[in-house]
């Protein structure tokens, strides 16, 4: 069933078009309606263009007949194939089709030339050889004649050739052009002798340059609705002066139909910008940050702002169609967008989460991102709204959270990241809540490779410059006095690590990783290679504080590889669990709650009890964390759940106070209104007793002095008379009125003396 929008498309209200329309089809003159709309693919369309769409190609539907969708494509210099698939995608949009009805101008540039021939045959057309600005100085004003062209009276012959040389590329760009021979003294100055064609020399985007010549708007236009048949070519009123020239080419050729063309008012809408030039200039300047910007008009700006094509209809039906040129106002845009919302969209209601996590992580392979789902499934039972970020690599996160960006609250990295001094700092602007665990540093080589010290002159894989796996291999190669250029680093990592040493394109693949990583344990599996240990890992460990020694014993070491028949010593970088410095207190415990519930289980190189911890950090601990770790946080969280604890501190810290305030003020308001209305009382009591002591001082023979004094009586009794009084002061404003009372007459008794 259509909605009512639809019903309301439906029946369109009469217009002067719609009426010649249909008066045409009832006489016969037109047996189906053929319309057009027909953009030039120079921009975007805008706001104005869907008024155009709306009423070619609806009335096309409402009398049964079909709208063409043509491109007059005819300046090359300024039109682009981006221009118009965005204007067929916005047609597209707004509800209409076209179907197989779509046409280019410069579909017909051959039959277009073969006609600018004819009427060169006829006399009716010559080659000019005056520049534009000769052409624009000849064609006079609205008052005066233009002036013949010296070059006007050719011969056919010679502009037929002249015009195929042209066609040949045999003479520069605008060093001539075709005209068609009307009247240098007509009074429209469109018929003085207009220009057909231009040389210019631009690759077409839809016939590349098979032409050099082009023929101009006024010329292609009419013929390009004859070939197709148009019955109504429906335009805007700035082409009524060209609509004689419309009809000079149509009666000067062999065309197979006669279109008519009808103008209407285009659409002028406040406030709003509605010509392609001045918006090409705003994106070409950088104003907006495209053709679709919100604030832009065009119809992909509309879209990205919220309006929908159904409203935009409606609104095309709403302004009407007339010839008088108007100006709409955008609030009625506006107002069809929301009646339109009104009815249609879907309204719902929502409790927003007052805390908010944002998760970094690697990408979907990585074992941190699963890491972080736990978390995530952890904090949300605890109120919290947690978004995953996952990154093209897990060192990415780390890098978000850096000064200035702030887009990252919680991420896991390994100690390698952090800053190589001996003391870590807070300059990087990252804080460690919580050690939760190690990754091993696993050198997997080929079986002649005996010892670490034999990589030198080797491949190794440790993925690209900045990652962990590379880190770690400076780290170890520093250690045994092998030089950078001494290796040849390959930037593999993960499968294709595993490959390139499968395929002998590596000697040995560093890797950073836990000891359940199906990398190391694929790796580990490979027949033909081993583990190697590190030599002397305590001394290491001395000098590089983010490298921690450890001894695999062989009986726990459930890799099942080609394993020595020994403990293996190697290096381990611990994981951290991070934060922004700025990050709520309340979610720093919250995250270390759940570190404690994940971190309980202890690997085979692990102690029950040993993670999560602050011990041993590579980046700065947050104080939040200390304070957890020494058994402190706010005592309301000790007694109820996290969400609970929050909203009943919200409601002690800030609402029972404020409720207490607000109390406190009702109750002390009656009392700072008695002190404001005492204060009152006392001070107009003092004017009252000072004006009597004047009187009492002032010569009964002089009354003029005592105007003085009635003026500040007057001023009194106003004030009095503007006072609001509680009931409990009735008394006391009596007997004040009585004292202004008295003395007025006091002076009036002195007037009269």
């Amino acid at each position: 069933m259509p909605s009512s929008n639809e019903q309301s498309l439906a029946i369109q209200p009469a217009n002067f078009i719609r009426n010649i329309v249909a008066e045409d089809l009832a006489s016969g003159k037109h047996k189906a309606v053929v319309t057009r709309f027909p953009p030039e693919p120079n921009g975007y369309l805008h706001i104005g263009h869907a008024k155009s769409i709306c009423l070619n190609f609806g009335v096309a539907r409402d009398f049964g007949g079909v709208c063409h969708l043509r491109f007059d494509d005819t300046n090359p210099a300024k039109e682009d194939i981006e221009y118009t698939e965005s204007i067929k995608s916005s047609v597209r949009w707004l509800g209409f089709d076209w179907g197989e009805h779509q046409y280019y101008a410069s579909d017909y540039f051959q039959q277009l030339y073969d006609w600018a021939e004819h009427l060169i045959q006829q006399g009716k057309a010559y080659v000019d050889d005056l520049s534009a600005e000769e052409i624009r100085a000849h064609r006079g004003t609205l008052t005066e004649p233009g002036k013949e062209s010296p070059w006007r009276q050719r011969i056919a012959e010679e502009n037929l050739d002249l015009f195929r040389r042209m066609k040949a590329g045999e003479f520069p760009d605008a060093s001539k052009v075709l005209r068609a021979k009307i009247d240098m003294a007509a009074p429209n100055i469109n018929l003085r002798d207009p220009v057909m064609y231009r040389i210019l020399r631009a690759t077409h985007p839809h016939t590349g340059d098979a032409w050099c010549i082009y023929p101009m708007y006024d010329y292609a236009h009419g013929q390009s609705d004859a070939i197709e048949g148009v019955t109504h070519s429906i335009c805007t009123l700035e082409f009524e002066d060209h609509k004689p020239l419309y009809d000079w080419f149509l009666q000067n050729l062999p065309v197979p139909a006669t279109p008519k063309q009808y103008e209407f008012a285009r659409l002028n809408l406040t406030y709003t910008v509605m010509s392609k030039r001045r918006l090409l200039q705003l994106v070409q300047d950088g104003d907006v940050s495209g053709w679709d910007d919100p604030r832009m008009p065009t119809l992909v700006g509309l879209r990205r702002r919220g309006y929908t094509p159904e409203a935009i209809r409606t609104f095309c039906e709403r302004i009407g169609v007339g010839r008088s040129d108007s100006w709409i106002d955008m609030s009625i845009l506006e107002d069809c967008v929301r009646e339109y919302l009104n009815n249609s969209a879907r309204r719902v209601m929502a409790v927003l989460q007052p805390l908010r996590l944002v998760i970094g992580t690697g990408p979907a392979q990585s074992s941190y991102l699963r890491l972080a789902q736990l978390y995530a499934s952890r904090l949300e039972h605890r109120g919290i709204a947690v978004d995953l970020v996952p990154h093209p690599r897990p060192q990415d996160a780390l890098q978000h959270m850096k000064p200035g960006d702030g887009a990252i609250d919680v991420t896991f990295a390994q100690g390698l990241y952090a800053p190589a001094h001996a003391t870590p700092t807070p300059a990087d602007g990252v804080q460690a809540l919580a050690v939760i665990g190690h990754e091993i540093i696993w050198v997997f080589a080929r079986e002649d490779i005996a010892d670490m010290g034999q990589l030198r002159g080797r491949r190794i894989a440790t993925s690209v410059a900045d990652s962990s796996n590379r880190i770690a291999a400076d780290l170890l190669l520093t250690h045994l006095r092998i030089r950078p250029d001494e290796v040849e680093f390959v930037p593999e990592v993960g499968d294709s690590a595993l490959a390139a040493l499968t395929e002998g394109r590596v000697d040995a693949v560093v890797h950073v990783a836990t000891g359940d990583s199906q990398t190391a344990n694929a790796l580990a599996r490979l027949n033909g290679v081993h583990i190697l240990g590190m030599e002397r890992a305590g001394a290491l460990a001395a000098r590089e504080r983010r490298l921690w020694p450890v001894v695999m014993p062989q009986g726990s070491i459930e890799l099942r590889s080609q394993l020595p028949p020994r403990d293996l010593p190697t290096m381990v970088t611990l994981t951290h669990l991070l934060v922004r410095p700025g990050l709520h207190p309340a979610l720093q415990r919250a995250l270390l709650d759940v570190a404690g519930e994940l971190h309980v289980m202890s690997g085979f190189l692990e102690t029950p009890g040993r993670y999560p911890t602050t011990v041993g950090s590579d980046f700065p601990v947050s104080p939040v964390a200390l304070q957890h770790a020494r058994g402190e946080r706010p005592w309301m969280e000790t007694l109820l759940p996290f969400g609970t604890a929050q909203r009943a501190e919200l409601f002690l810290y800030a609402v029972l106070p404020l409720g207490l305030l607000g109390v406190a003020l009702l109750l002390r308001a009656p009392r700072y209104i008695d002190w404001r209305v005492d204060a009152a009382l006392q001070h107009i009591y003092g004017e009252v007793r000072f004006m009597e002591e004047d009187l009492s001082r002032q010569p009964a023979h002089k009354p003029v002095s005592l105007q003085p004094l009635l003026e500040r009586l007057d001023t009194l009794e106003r004030q009095v008379a503007q006072m609001q009084l509680p009931n409990r002061y009735a008394g006391r404003g009596y007997t004040l009125r009585q004292h202004l009372y008295e003395t007025r007459q006091r002076l009036i008794a002195m007037y009269a003396i």
